[in-house]
């Protein structure tokens, strides 16, 4: 990470990094002590301030209702754990200086791409552009396999929140803190009380990577998808891109002029055949039915308060196949800013 962060060139005076520990595990205490001394003996002019925090882990916060609700609770203890280490740590690290005003949030099993820095330190300014919509930006595309992506620039807006290395401001985080739900907390946050109809700027091609196969609380649920989702290596030059597409007064007149022009697909045979560049739509029922399209793709079939991954304007879904990009279509929308429908 920090070699990435060299390679960058970024401001290190705009960057402070933390290393926020669960727990006092005295192996992973005495490597990332190790890491941060020599940090501070061979920080260059280059390199930002790097710190080591200790959160006391803690998964009281399942209660015996809780507890109930599973077979074997023991099991899940760890999202509670997890979601207690989440806010302590963001509220401690807000605590330390009020100029910090993003926040970006890494866990310890994803690799970054050489421009990771750069995207998130361009997209920043736009928590104050479209301050009334933008809820975070991800560095992850969820059905982001090498056979559905294809532009490194290309960014879309989503009504899904994805995680796996994200950016959120500190007056969402403000918002989020008082209220902040003690388990299970990416779930939470995509539920339509906390998002609020504001929506998340993700990649067409990840700017993480997940390599955490093992011992993770969710035992590798989506490894399939996970281990062979693409990383960018391609330099991308964020600083000198217009990026005011993506506001929504911008962003959705373009995505529903792009939907309603594009060519409709007989059915989920015809999207490998739709090659030739442009635009191609397949409409679904249903949500059995996109869960079945999604199957036969191999892309993720799952949907969080009604929204599926990537989704957005009610279930939408875009893929690319080559220079085609294939828009999944319901006829009738999924959810709303409410909640499912």
């Amino acid at each position: 990470l920090l070699d990435t962060f060299k390679k960058s060139g970024q401001d290190p005076k705009k960057w402070v990094i933390y290393v926020s520990q669960d727990g006092r595990d005295p192996t992973v205490a005495s490597a990332v002590d190790r890491i941060v001394e020599e940090h501070k003996v061979n920080k260059g002019a280059d390199s930002p301030s790097l710190h080591h925090l200790y959160n006391k882990r803690d998964s009281s916060g399942m209660t015996e209702a809780d507890k109930k609700k599973f077979k074997h609770p023991n099991q899940w203890k760890g999202y509670y754990a997890i979601a207690h280490h989440y806010k302590w740590a963001v509220d401690t690290i807000f605590s330390h200086s009020a100029n910090f005003s993003r926040i970006v949030f890494l866990e310890e099993d994803l690799a970054v791409a050489p421009d990771f820095f750069d995207y998130f330190s361009a997209l920043s300014p736009m928590f104050d552009k479209d301050k009334d919509h933008l809820y975070c930006v991800s560095a992850w595309a969820d059905n982001g396999l090498p056979k559905y992506v294809n532009d490194p620039k290309q960014l879309y807006v989503s009504d899904f929140f994805p995680g796996l290395g994200w950016m959120t401001s500190r007056a969402i985080w403000e918002e989020l803190s008082p209220k902040w739900n003690p388990g299970f907390w990416d779930d939470w946050m995509r539920k339509a009380e906390q998002r609020k109809g504001r929506q998340c700027i993700r990649p067409e091609i990840s700017r993480t990577h997940n390599f955490g196969k093992h011992h993770g609380v969710s035992q590798n649920q989506y490894g399939r998808i996970l281990t062979n989702n693409k990383l960018n290596t391609e330099p991308v030059d964020w600083k000198n891109q217009n990026l005011d597409y993506l506001l929504k007064q911008n962003w959705d007149p373009w995505f529903d002029t792009l939907i309603s022009k594009a060519q409709t697909l007989s059915d989920v045979t015809a999207v490998e055949g739709a090659t030739d560049a442009g635009e191609y739509k397949l409409f679904y029922e249903n949500r059995v039915q996109f869960v079945k399209i999604a199957k036969q793709l191999g892309i993720y079939d799952d949907d969080k308060e009604g929204v599926p991954r990537t989704a957005y304007s009610g279930g939408v879904v875009s893929l690319r196949n080559g220079p085609a990009r294939v828009h999944l279509v319901p006829k009738k929308p999924l959810y709303d800013d409410t909640g499912p429908l």
